[in-house]
């Protein structure tokens, strides 16, 4: 197999940003909306919103404090809440971006190469 051209990779990177964005978890759409795909000499970079790692990743439980007041302010079933710390239970893994790779990219990859 040879390399591919210009316009083969933008059409491969933008059919896997395609996948990348519908099958993203959406909670306010930020993480879903920061989803950029583009071409590198070495190939295609995946890039979005910081906390996409957590999202894609999970986390253990940790514990929330405020970093320049003397509470956290939140909303809880409609109440404004102050509080010390918060004790998160952390976030199951959402393997939205590597499934892609391992079982979308493939396809796109046949797909654009049998044209």
């Amino acid at each position: 197999m040879g390399t591919l051209n210009p316009s083969q990779l933008f059409r491969i990177g933008n059919a896997l940003r395609n996948v990348l964005v519908k099958t993203c978890p959406v909670d306010t759409g930020l993480l879903r909306n920061s989803i950029i795909v583009t071409e590198s000499p070495k190939g295609l970079i995946i890039t979005m919103n910081e906390y996409g790692k957590y999202v894609e990743f999970g986390s253990n439980p940790y514990v929330i404090v405020p970093n320049k007041k003397k509470a956290l302010k939140f909303k809880s079933k409609g109440d404004v809440v102050f509080s010390k710390k918060v004790y998160h239970p952390g976030i199951r893994p959402t393997y939205f971006i590597r499934n892609a790779i391992k079982y979308k990219l493939p396809e796109i990859i046949e797909a654009e190469l049998s044209k």
